[in-house]
């Protein structure tokens, strides 16, 4: 019989201000809100602005957590009575995902993506200048069959994210949203800034990722202010800026003639920003 508990301790997040109250790895939060015998019983989430470091499957599963409604997760899974109490309880309001490199290169399963776009309540709003992918990296990311189809999903979030804006930001279903999820490829945190050992700022540099999934650093910083939270391997956030973006269509040139091809648009939306990104980078923030 093999016993898989999956990793115990969190990697060292390595920046500076990491050990600031407000800053949390993620396995003592999943060991909550997985009901773990030895985990903790409460977990105070009253940070109404949050956000997740991380382009894996813990980070999309922590954060979709901390979006959940606990009724509806009540419903489809068997959460412990604490569990269900410190959900219906949870504060946030605004979630950001933040993913150093680029789509294709991110590790979702489809399965927790398609997991995320079904969140009652949850308008999913995405930088659509992370899509304009290049020829090159379309073609490497379509010789591997889990790749192309993380790719592939990313990229129906994309519409299914514009078609929530168009109808009023409203959630899957068409129907209000009370709670905004952003997601952010290409935006590597650098620092976590501090006030009287509480976290204040967190310092995101914009990357570019290559083909060959290395990623390089523009030197574009931008402080966004932040106030203590209780999320794991994650600072609390404030909505961030809106700038301008379009979008390209996407098509793979595999050997099948596999395509997935999306209709070009281009949107607009400005909001009041807190501290505008510098060059050419853009994007859509509500």
């Amino acid at each position: 019989m093999l016993f898989a508990t999956g990793a115990v301790k969190d990697k060292p997040l390595n920046l500076p201000g990491a050990d600031l109250d407000g800053v949390y790895g993620a396995a003592k939060f999943v060991e909550w809100y997985d009901g773990y015998p030895t985990g903790a019983r409460e977990w105070p989430l009253t940070a109404e602005n949050v956000a997740v470091i991380g382009g894996g499957n813990v980070a999309m599963d922590v954060a979709r957590e901390l979006m959940r409604n606990a009724d509806d997760l009540k419903a489809k899974t068997d959460i412990p009575d604490n569990v269900y109490e410190g959900i219906d309880n949870n504060k946030a309001k605004i979630l950001h995902l933040f993913i150093r490199r680029g789509v294709a290169q991110a590790k979702f399963s489809v399965q927790e993506l398609r997991e995320m776009e079904k969140l009652p309540g949850v308008q999913l709003i995405i930088n659509e200048d992370d899509f304009d992918l290049d020829d090159e990296t379309i073609e490497v990311a379509g010789k591997d069959k889990l790749t192309r189809q993380m790719v592939e999903e990313l990229f129906a979030i994309r519409e299914m994210a514009e078609d929530m804006e168009d109808d009023g930001d409203v959630d899957f279903e068409g129907n209000p949203a009370d709670r905004k999820y952003y997601v952010h490829f290409n935006s590597a945190p650098t620092e976590i800034l501090g006030e009287d050992g509480k976290v204040k700022a967190i310092r995101v540099e914009r990357t570019e990722t290559g083909a060959d999934g290395k990623m390089s650093h523009t030197g574009e910083f931008t402080d966004y202010p932040v106030e203590p939270s209780t999320t794991p391997s994650a600072t609390s956030r404030p909505r961030l800026p809106a700038l301008l973006t379009t979008s390209t269509a996407l098509t793979w040139p595999t050997p099948m003639a596999m395509a997935a091809s999306l209709p070009k648009r281009t949107a607009a939306k400005c909001a009041t920003a807190c501290t505008p990104l510098a060059g050419p980078s853009a994007a859509r923030w509500a």
